[in-house]
């Protein structure tokens, strides 16, 4: 008998361990669902009731700053790049 060069995989052993390999992503995704995503959901409620309580004026105050600090860093990554570098905005 002539053993397998190490590189190749039988095709039957492939498929056996198809189902395995099916099973444990399908755990992984339950416990990540379970514990990672599931608890989010119970905090959005009261996240979004505390949200409602804020002055609109001082939220839309709050997206303009971040909109133009956003700017400022994207001027700021222009001005540090070489002439030859520097993309178009």
């Amino acid at each position: 008998m002539n053993p397998e060069p190490p590189g190749e995989l039988d095709p039957a052993a492939t498929k056996r361990r198809a189902p395995v390999a099916l099973a444990i992503r399908l755990l992984v995704f339950a416990a990540v669902l379970h514990f990672l995503v599931l608890p989010q959901i119970g905090g959005t409620r009261k996240a979004l009731d505390l949200v409602a309580t804020l002055d609109p004026l001082l939220v839309a105050g709050a997206v303009a700053l971040e909109g133009l600090a956003l700017a400022a860093y994207a001027q700021l990554s222009l001005a540090l790049r070489p002439k030859g570098q520097r993309p178009s905005l």
